[in-house]
């Protein structure tokens, strides 16, 4: 496929497996951190006998040192205890503003390399002041284009899939997708609204669109490492779905002008 259209996949790609890395180190370093103490201890035994070894004075550590990495590591094992929540929800965020911003970058794609998907309908019903658009470079105006269209659509205001399918069905990129995903990929629209919104403290309206999470009402949302995979992993499907649909539209179109020219050849001999 050209350029054009893989660079937001490829864009896309790179955040999330950075977002994920950072995670990963995250974790890592707080699992350190829960160690601290004892570690301050075990030199501090160190210097000690080190010092009692070349009689030389020794100076111990002060209660102050211990007790700012006491205060780390208590935290540090409460994170660990509830699978660390916090971060989990705070990637999951970050990737729901990749996804949004992975499509509409690709919509910007299209409309720049592909200028007669402005006759689609969608784009017919946009009305957009000429002073303002004659002023924006090319790929302003997609934006500012793409930007009007989800404004149309209500795309926003949809739930799960459907703000990314109602835009991508424009441009021939729409179609079927598992309940398991739309389902996952719904939950993590819900979370992240949540998390955004209302500090992470499950409302009614969460309550009612994720039943099978049975939160109460109130109740601090702790996303564990195994949801934030799941969830992880249908983000990843969607958009390796979106992809093959568009490799599978490319190519029927080869195809398509392949035969086509076979048979203007085979007419003209």
């Amino acid at each position: 496929m050209s350029d054009w259209f893989t660079k937001p996949f490829e864009r896309f790609l790179a955040f999330v497996s950075e977002a994920d890395k950072v995670l990963h180190l995250s974790i890592k370093g707080i699992a350190q951190a829960s160690r601290q103490v004892q570690m301050l201890e075990a030199l501090d035994n160190w210097d000690r006998v080190k010092a009692e070894c070349n009689e030389i004075p020794y100076t111990p550590r002060t209660p102050k040192d211990f007790d700012s990495a006491k205060i780390e590591a208590d935290f540090a094992k409460q994170e660990m205890e509830k699978d660390f929540p916090l971060l989990h929800a705070h990637t999951l965020v970050s990737v729901w503003s990749a996804m949004e911003a992975l499509f509409e970058d690709v919509l910007v794609a299209h409309i720049i390399s592909k200028s007669e998907i402005l006759k689609e309908e969608g784009f017919q019903k946009i009305r957009i002041p000429l002073a303002t658009y004659e002023q924006l470079n090319q790929e302003d105006k997609a934006r500012l284009l793409v930007t009007e269209l989800q404004r149309s659509l209500s795309s926003e205001q949809r739930l799960g899939l459907d703000c990314f399918e109602r835009l991508l069905r424009i441009i021939g990129l729409g179609g079927e997708v598992k309940p398991k995903i739309r389902r996952d990929i719904y939950e993590l629209q819900q979370l992240r609204h949540t998390i955004v919104h209302r500090a992470s403290l499950a409302d009614r309206k969460l309550i009612e669109a994720c039943p099978w999470l049975k939160l109460k009402s109130g109740e601090r949302i702790h996303i564990s490492h195994k949801q934030y995979h799941r969830l992880m992993e249908a983000a990843h499907k969607y958009v390796v779905l979106v992809i093959k649909r568009a490799t599978a539209i490319e190519v029927a179109k080869r195809k398509f002008n392949s035969v086509t020219k076979h048979t203007i050849q085979k007419r003209l001999l």
